[in-house]
């Protein structure tokens, strides 16, 4: 085991992160190191993981390299772990007006494709970008495009050729000093001189690159496409990258060959037909998810939901994998994970998860009345229940801010050793609070959320996150009903409710000490069907895995037993 700790001196940058609402390092010419225990890890299990693997590889948390083993600076191929760095270059060609959209058709720029598979009605005209960067463009097999997943190596070669030298121009011999270099690894400052070019030109396509470079990448996507102060992708095409996987109606590939263009290339496999996987629930744009599969089984069972990455080889001998909930990057290569049998790659990230000790508070898998910090300790929550009117102490400003003494107030929390603080959102419309006891524009919930309210709640909960305070955020107050009483049929959402959601889990999902309460004493406004309605939608919005829990009027006994929307009752014991 190689583990190195002992600080660089080359500079980094620390910017205030969009992503994650608290400050992001990125490296510069070197990386900055810091000790495992300084990073909210711990050693032995990072061994662990080193030991699991072999090769060699790193480990990066909060910006820092933390942990290495093997050589991590050198240089190799990392076989179809390099398809997201291709779709990574399709989204770029999206952004820069090079493409008109994900929807333009291949053949416009391989005219091949124009007249194969005459018996199958000339099928192959309809390819789209983004069906060959979902690998359901069914390439070399007889489906129509987009109707069957077929994990295709032949089909990446069109792809990759039809991509970087027909959209962006370049030649085999110069993609990497034309395009790779300029757009990708030179503003990531990479170390190594990561190359598409691994075995020559006749194999274009094929990435090498060190580990620790490759890490550089997966911190851009966690940065959601961003570097330092450059969006090197616009954010929501990185969000879209990773967060797409393809729905298990779409059926894998039944196998049977078709047509493929006169000289057709490949960037691995030499099958034909080329049908290498399924895609479980869980491939988005040519990463890899923690999705759900056809029987319900979650990919990697002991990893965060919002957990991806990008493998290559058998069981993923070769890899970066991204922990946004967890700030945390970790990539390999060489590895022995060829030979294990059953899930490695969650083998190796449930090691990871033992590692974490300041990870974000979770509901615990095996006892599920329990809470826990991702990847450490059990959690007991005890706090006060007052002030409800938190977030709306002191004088109202012009500008919907307050001048109250929610500052103070924390301080004196943390020094009580309390852990949690009870807070509503809308406490106006029908709650205990005022007109302006929300956080709309002139408090009027038709005109969306005020964004200076919004960064005024986010210095306070980033003070309560610092504490180990859990935000125990409830989005309503009892009979609190902003959109109004009338719901639509079976607890639907209105559109404009909906926003609201999405803007409040946005905001703060990032924080570590966080609690999603639906609504206090919920049946005084809403409806069972429409405060399961709202709990679905919040977990869906959070790839964080923050509980969601809901409170009662009075009582012991749950009128949710059962609902997978609730993690949690937020039980009231009057009587």
């Amino acid at each position: 085991m190689n583990h190195r700790s002992s600080p660089v001196p080359f500079g980094f940058v620390l910017l205030v992160a969009a992503s994650t609402g608290r400050a992001a390092v990125f490296p510069g010419a070197q990386w900055e190191f810091r000790t495992p225990e300084q990073a909210g890890l711990r050693a032995d299990r990072l061994n662990a993981v080193g030991d699991f693997l072999g090769g060699q590889g790193c480990v990066v948390r909060h910006g820092y390299m933390v942990y290495t083993w093997g050589d991590p600076a050198r240089r190799q191929d990392v076989a179809s772990a390099c398809k997201p760095v291709i779709s990574h270059f399709l989204f770029k060609a999206v952004e820069d007006g090079r493409l008109e959209s994900l929807e333009e058709r291949v053949a416009d720029r391989v005219p091949c494709l124009k007249a194969l598979n005459a018996d199958l009605g000339y099928k192959d005209r309809e390819i789209t970008f983004r069906h060959m960067a979902t690998q359901t463009s069914c390439y070399g097999v007889r489906e129509k495009p987009g109707a069957a997943f077929d994990y295709n190596d032949w089909q990446m070669a069109l792809l990759w050729d039809a991509l970087f030298l027909k959209v962006y121009g370049a030649k085999l011999d110069d993609v990497d000093a034309t395009v790779l270099g300029p757009l990708l690894t030179e503003p990531m400052q990479c170390q190594d001189r990561p190359t598409f070019l691994a075995f020559g030109p006749d194999r274009a396509g094929r990435l090498r690159i060190s580990a620790r470079d490759f890490a550089r990448f997966g911190l851009l996507y966690l940065h959601q496409g961003r570097w330092r102060d450059r969006q090197l992708l616009r954010p929501d095409l990185a969000a879209m990258a990773v967060r797409s996987p393809l729905p298990n109606a779409i059926p894998r590939t039944a196998g049977a060959a078709a047509e493929m263009c006169p000289d057709q290339r490949t960037l691995g496999s030499q099958k034909i037909p080329d049908d290498q996987t399924d895609h479980f629930g869980s491939y988005s744009f040519l990463w890899w998810t923690n999705g759900v599969d056809r029987d319900g089984n979650r990919h990697w069972p002991d990893a965060p939901l919002d957990a991806f990455g990008a493998f290559g080889h058998h069981n993923g001998q070769r890899a970066v994998a991204v922990f946004p909930s967890l700030d945390l990057v970790i990539s390999w290569n060489d590895t022995t994970l060829g030979e294990k049998r059953g899930n490695p790659q969650n083998e190796v990230f449930k090691l990871l998860m033992e590692a974490v000790t300041d990870g974000p508070l979770v509901v615990d898998a095996e006892h599920p009345a329990w809470l826990r910090i991702q990847g450490g300790r059990p959690f007991y929550l005890c706090g006060p229940g007052d002030p409800e009117d938190f977030l709306y102490r002191g004088r109202r400003r012009p500008d919907g801010t307050r001048d109250g003494d929610q500052m103070a107030l924390i301080e004196k929390l943390a020094g009580t050793g309390a852990n949690c603080i009870y807070l509503m959102a809308v406490r106006s419309h029908g709650g205990d609070g005022d007109a302006t006891h929300n956080p709309f524009i002139d408090h009027d919930p038709a005109k969306g959320v005020n964004e200076r309210v919004l960064n005024q709640w986010e210095t306070w909960f980033e003070a309560m996150d610092r504490a180990g305070i859990v935000i125990f955020f409830f989005v309503y107050d009892d009979g609190a009903r902003p959109f109004g009483r009338e719901l639509p049929a079976g607890g639907a959402l209105k559109p404009e409710e909906a926003r609201f959601l999405d803007a409040i889990v946005a905001r703060f999902r990032h924080h570590r000490h966080l609690i999603w309460c639906v609504a206090e004493e919920y049946g005084e406004a809403l409806t069972r069907d429409h405060a399961v309605r709202i709990a679905e939608h919040i977990k869906l919005r959070d790839d964080r895995r923050h509980p969601v829990g809901i409170h009662q009027n009075h009582g012991t006994r749950f009128d949710f037993k059962g609902q997978p929307a609730f993690d949690q009752f937020t039980v009231q014991w009057n009587k």
